[in-house]
Formats: C-alpha cells, structure tokens, sequence
C-alpha cells in the first residue's frame, strides 16, 4: 500500500511540474510576443528572463526525480535553454573595435539631493565625452562645486528637467513636452569639427508606475508630438520606463533603431544599477547616424547605468539618406 501511495505521490508531482513548466513557458511566450501592447499582460514582458530559466529547469529537476522514464523531463530541459539562448541574442552585444568621432553619454542619476550632488558630479566627471546629457538633473547644476568639472571650455544648457553639458555649439534648446509626467527636451547642435553637420536631439523621461498601461502612454506621446512643428530627430534618448524591445515604444518612433542592436557592446542592462534586469534607459537612431559603438556604464552610485553611445562621422552617402529623411519624416 505504501509502495503505492509512493507512486501516486511521484506522478502527481510529476505532473504538476509538466503543468508549471507549461504554464512557465507559455508566461515566457506571451511575454515576448505581445511584449507590452497588452496593458493587462504587459508585465509579463518585464519578468526577467533568468527566473524564466530557473523555473523551469526546477520542474525539469522534479519530472527527472519523480518519474522514469525521463524523456519529458528532457524535453521540458531543453526549453530554458531555449529561454536563454533567445534572451543573450536579444540582449548581449560582443565587444568591436570603434574610432569614434562623437562620444555622447546619458545618465538618469534619479534626482539626487543636494547632499549627494557633489559625488554625482565627481562620478559623471569621470567618464570622457564630448556631450553628456542628464535627466532629472534638479540639483547637479548652480552649486559652487559645479565649475570644477563642467570646466571653462564647456557650457550647460538646459531645457526643463535635462541638461547638456558640452563644449560645442548648441543652437537651441528648449523643452518642448511638459505633460503628465511625460518630459520631452530637444537640444539642436550645429555642424561641428568632430561630426561634420547638425545634430538634433531629444531626452524624453516617461512614467515609472508599473500600472500605467505603456501603450496607452506611448499613444499619449505620439499625440503630443504630432501637434508639434518639430525637426527630425537624429538621436532619440532618455529613460523611456519601457524595457528594451518595447513595441510600445516602438510605436512612437517606428522610423528609429535601437542604438543597442546596431552598436551594442555588453549586456543591455540599466536598471537596477546594481542587477540590471531592464533597459528603461536606451537610445534611438535615425536613419543615416550609425554609431560604432554603444554600452550601458556602471558610474558607482545611483539607481540607474548611464548610456555611452560613440558614433561615427557620417559620409556623404549618410548625409543624403538624412537629407531625404528630413524632407518627409519628423520625430
């Protein structure tokens, strides 16, 4: 009788692990094809990949304990190695070699404090670049220590809640989206030695509430846009609070690339700095900007990695494509 009861025992767990593995790798496809259009299973697009892969390969474990013999439990195992193998393509970009002539860094320290500002600073100081544009900057800017790493040659322009700290010449810059929590700045560069022809370029910073529906919020930012007479984008960049692969966020800009799966160098990770599961952080290129190189940095502090994207000087073929672009399409 025990013998039975044992037995039992094994098939039931054997197929409550099927049943879990399939509910598991179901969530997973879900996830990867309705991405975030779904404001009802759009979390299920934010479950990072790893725990997709640990849960299954727990109810591989308990089929292969359970029950001999052991062929669904193969079968079952193969599957998170479908998971990530799928998740590394997707998201883990291999090292290249890069002569850059623009190097452009992007940083969300997350508003910092006026007691925190000082060593915000210092870590942003340690990064070369030629432009760096910071999001929620409320407090890294007007204080005493600023001029120390700002230096005489670079100036600061801000447009709402972002800021350029650059030494070349800014033609414009200006908020141009201040709407429910939804920020857009743009900031126009002239032609300058180390790019050749003007740069435009716009910092967005969208809700964080996991509740808010992200296509609703995409559909809202399309909106404000199109009422806009605005020129067209050359990079797009900003902490958009929607994961990498977002068709959402797609949606907005369908003419731009990821600057990550054209250039990508690591992992595509931003936050949390310390275990970067997502990528709310991203940039976007339009047609004709190519970059050589692009990777999410640890500064040290804060909540979220900075972004360093190095592009290349466009050729004239570029600058034709751009000039084509400019004629019909907008942000």
């Amino acid at each position: 009788m025990t013998g039975r009861w044992s037995r039992w025992l094994r098939l039931a767990a054997w197929g409550i692990a099927l049943a879990g593995a399939v509910g598991v790798a179901s969530a997973w496809a879900v996830g990867r094809v309705t991405s975030d259009l779904n404001p009802t299973l759009q979390f299920l697009s934010w479950v990072p990949a790893p725990l997709f892969v640990l849960l299954l390969l727990a109810a591989a474990g308990i089929m292969t304990l359970a029950v001999r013999p052991r062929r669904a439990a193969a079968v079952v195992a193969a599957i998170p190695l479908l998971v990530g193998v799928d998740h590394l393509a997707r998201r883990w970009g291999l090292p290249r070699a890069c002569e850059d002539s623009l190097r452009i860094v992007h940083w969300n320290p997350a508003s910092p404090g006026p007691d925190e500002a000082e060593a915000f600073a210092v870590a942003v100081e340690s990064r070369p670049f030629d432009v760096l544009v910071i999001s929620n900057d409320w407090w890294l800017f007007g204080r005493p220590f600023t001029h120390q790493w700002v230096g005489r040659e670079r100036r600061v322009f801000r447009a709402g809640p972002f800021a350029m700290v650059t030494d070349l010449p800014v033609e414009e810059a200006r908020l141009v989206v201040a709407s429910g929590r939804r920020w857009v700045g743009m900031f126009r560069l002239a032609a300058s030695p180390q790019f050749g022809r003007p740069l435009v370029i716009y910092v967005v910073d969208l809700p964080s509430s996991i509740r808010s529906p992200r296509r609703e919020i995409a559909r809202e930012l399309t909106a404000c846009l199109r009422d806009l007479d605005l020129p067209p984008a050359d990079i797009v960049m900003g902490d958009f609070n929607m994961d990498f692969g977002s068709r959402s966020l797609a949606s907005v800009f369908p003419s731009l690339r990821s600057a990550f799966s054209v250039a990508g160098q690591g992992y595509a990770g931003s936050y949390p700095r310390e275990w970067p599961f997502w990528q709310p952080d991203q940039m976007l290129l339009a047609p004709g900007v190519e970059a050589c190189g692009y990777r999410l940095i640890d500064l040290g502090m804060g909540t979220h990695r900075a972004q360093e994207l190095m592009l290349e000087r466009p050729s004239s073929d570029d600058a034709a494509e751009r000039g084509d672009q400019s004629a019909s399409d907008s942000i």
